[in-house]
């Protein structure tokens, strides 16, 4: 064997291990698993659904491409079979075109490159500083403004959360305590898009939501603060505590022996 054969004889073809190192960059970013769009370029990956608030899902895409003009086209495409932002990650912002910049701050993408957000440990990939902050930038440009500590209409419902962790308490007839884990905030009825529009007055799910509190969060057919209209004004405060919270299914449910109707959260009155 020639000396050129034997050196060609060592070389070892190494090839890139797509799906572990998607679970790994998923895995190292908290993604949840899938992805509501489908990738329309072989040279982008899924790598998951970023969930930073309940109601808010952004898919993230992993590109891999040597070429700039690539790169560019793969995000083009990205850009137009999504009509909701997303993350991009790519090993190296080096190859990212102003084209491509064009594209990320008008759509007002996440630019992730690897190299800077991610380095290797002796237990596998791990997150740097500047992820957080890549990721806060992005959160920002994309979430509701709002102040946990305050209240102003807008609750940051954590994912993953169900209605069972809401508790609410109201401290008057105009405002509530709400707490969902570690998060607490204050918020007046209007907040919970329970003010009518004509007169500014808490509306009759507001009042609904209170004689709730005052029975400890179910209310029976008999008793006195029943009213037949509540089918429909039940339906309307629950759409309100939807949009308000964020959260999938319905926050009242009837009773096993359809008696009575409950809330799923804790509801305490002030009285």
């Amino acid at each position: 064997m020639s000396q050129a054969t034997r050196r060609w004889s060592e070389l070892v073809a190494y090839e890139l291990h797509r799906e572990r190192l998607v679970a790994d960059l998923a895995t190292v970013f908290g993604f949840r698993a899938g992805s509501a769009v489908v990738a329309p370029s072989p040279f982008a990956w899924p790598v998951g659904v970023y969930e930073p608030l309940a109601g808010f899902a952004f898919p993230a895409f992993l590109a891999i491409t040597t070429e700039r003009i690539r790169l560019t086209r793969v995000v083009t495409e990205l850009a137009e079979a999504s009509s909701r932002p997303f993350l991009l990650l790519t090993p190296t912002a080096m190859k990212v075109s102003p084209a491509v910049m064009e594209v990320v701050e008008r759509r007002k993408l996440g630019l992730v490159p690897l190299c800077d957000v991610v380095e290797v440990s002796a237990t596998g990939l791990q997150p740097t500083p500047a992820a957080e902050v890549i990721l806060t930038r992005f959160r920002a440009a994309q979430l509701p403004a709002t102040t946990p500590t305050r209240g102003d209409g807008f609750f940051p419902t954590p994912a993953g959360t169900r209605w069972e962790h809401v508790h609410i308490r109201f401290l008057d007839g105009h405002s509530v305590s709400v707490r969902v884990g570690t998060l607490t905030a204050v918020y007046e009825y209007g907040q919970l898009g329970m003010a009518d529009k004509r007169s500014a007055k808490p509306t009759q799910q507001w009042e609904l939501l209170r004689a709730f509190a005052r029975h400890g969060g179910e209310l029976h057919w008999d008793d006195a603060e029943a009213d037949r209209r509540n089918k429909k004004r039940r339906e309307r405060l629950s759409a309100d505590l939807r949009a308000f919270f964020r959260i999938d299914g319905e926050p009242i449910v009837a009773t096993a022996d359809g008696k009575s109707w409950r809330t799923l959260m804790d509801l305490r009155s002030d009285e």
